[in-house]
């Protein structure tokens, strides 16, 4: 998938260092306000899932804890491992 991305109308690799900074620290208030609202759907004792690259396969646990950018997973199989997660990266489980 192709994005472009402008900046004050001009394309990413023409803007200035500090327009690039500015630009960064707005893109990291939407990921932190997006996270906020995926953490509604989310609460202790819930099922969900994600892909881990670390271990190369689909990991299922239970949400232990809910943080601002964060949610712990314990993982099901009996290990008691637990996973700390962005929210955006999981899907509930039915």
């Amino acid at each position: 998938m192709k994005m472009e991305i402008l900046i004050n109308n001009k394309d990413v690799f023409g803007c200035s260092h500090e327009e690039l900074l500015q630009a960064s620290a707005l893109l990291k208030e939407a990921i932190i306000l997006s996270n906020r609202k995926i953490l509604l759907s989310f609460h202790t004792g819930l099922r969900v899932s994600f892909f881990s690259e670390k271990a190369d396969k689909k990991i299922v646990g239970t949400i232990e804890r809910v943080n601002v950018s964060s949610v712990t997973i314990k993982e099901d199989d009996n290990t008691s491992f637990k996973w700390k997660v962005s929210p955006g990266l999981l899907t509930i489980e039915k």
